[in-house]
């Protein structure tokens, strides 16, 4: 997805919706069938919808796991600056969200992040879309 593409209610229907993407990790296309949360459906749709839209879901970089208060998950970091929370299977997609540099850098801990990436979340920040919670 790429923004400013044009999405359809069919399209987001995530229920059966199937997301093709760049894994950059591997270097390959692939197709994935995901499983949606409740939370993604009824909760965050707006803030899908907006990433879907305006600043598009990029090629993932890097996962990371995580463990919090939410417990057990990985969060996959895009290249457009935007953390998908995944389940422990990888194929539940638990939320999304625009991210803001601290969420990155709790992500990277003591690692340089990565210069272009850097650059994505300064410009997602001063365009106000950085914390959008639909």
């Amino acid at each position: 997805f790429r923004p400013g593409a044009i999405f359809s209610e069919k399209v987001l229907d995530f229920s059966v919706k199937m997301c093709y993407y760049i894994d950059t990790k591997r270097k390959e296309i692939f197709m994935e069938k995901f499983i949606p949360t409740k939370h993604l459906t009824e909760d965050r749709m707006d803030r899908v919808v907006f990433i879907a839209t305006t600043v598009g879901f990029g090629d993932i970089l890097e996962y990371f796991y995580v463990e919090d208060d939410h417990g057990k998950h990985y969060e996959c970091v895009t290249s457009t600056g935007v953390i998908i929370v995944k389940g422990l299977d990888r194929k539940t997609i638990v939320t999304m969200y625009v991210a803001h540099h601290n969420q990155i850098k709790r992500l990277y801990k003591e690692r340089e992040i990565p210069r272009g990436l850097k650059v994505v979340i300064k410009r997602n920040e001063k365009r106000g879309w950085a914390g959008f919670s639909g």
